[in-house]
C-alpha cells in the first residue's frame, strides 16, 4: 500500500477523531450549562421562597404588634385586664419576639426592639405623666414599625 491509498484511511480515521472531540465538548457544555440552568432555578426558588416566608413573618408580626398595642392600650387606660387577656398580651408579646428575629430587614427590627422597650417601661410605670409620655412614644414606635412593614411588602 502507498500513500496515496492510505489517505482516505487517514483522513477518514482523522475526522472521526475530531468528530468525537467536538461532541464530546459539546455535551460536556451542554452538561455544564444544564447544570447552571438548574443552579439558577434552584437559586430563584430559594428566594421566591425567602421573600414569601418573610412576607408571612411581616404580617403574623403586624398582627401580633396590633394585639400587643391593643392589650396595652386597654391596660393603660382601664388600669387592668382580666387573666384571658393578660394571657393574650403575654402570648402576644412572645410572639412578637420570635418574630422579629426572623426579620430580614434591621430597620424593622429595631423600630421593633424600641418599641418592645418602650411597652416594657410603660408596663413597669405608675407615674401618669410618664405613662402619658411612653404611650405616645409607643403608639409612634407602633405607627414607625406598621409603616415599615408596609414599604416592604410594597417594595418589588
Amino acid at each position: 500500500m502507498d500513500l496515496k491509498e492510505l489517505i482516505p484511511l487517514i483522513t477518514f480515521m482523522l475526522g472521526a477523531v475530531l468528530t468525537l472531540v467536538t461532541e464530546a465538548t459539546q455535551y460536556q457544555r451542554q452538561v455544564k450549562r444544564e447544570r447552571e440552568a438548574r443552579a439558577a432555578e434552584r437559586a430563584d426558588q430559594q428566594a421566591r421562597a425567602t421573600a414569601e416566608f418573610q412576607v408571612q413573618t411581616m404580617l403574623a408580626l403586624q398582627e401580633s404588634l396590633s394585639k400587643v398595642i391593643s392589650h396595652m392600650q386597654q391596660r393603660v387606660f382601664s388600669g387592668q385586664l382580666s387573666e384571658a387577656e393578660f394571657k393574650e398580651l403575654t402570648e402576644a408579646q412572645v410572639r412578637t419576639l420570635v418574630l422579629k428575629v426572623r426579620v430580614q430587614d434591621d430597620a424593622l427590627r429595631q423600630r421593633v426592639e424600641r418599641l418592645t422597650a418602650v411597652l416594657i417601661e410603660l408596663a413597669e410605670t405608675r407615674e401618669p405623666a410618664r405613662v402619658s409620655s411612653l404611650w405616645s412614644e409607643a403608639f409612634t414606635g407602633f405607627h414607625e414599625a406598621n409603616e415599615r412593614i408596609g414599604v416592604l411588602l410594597r417594595a418589588p
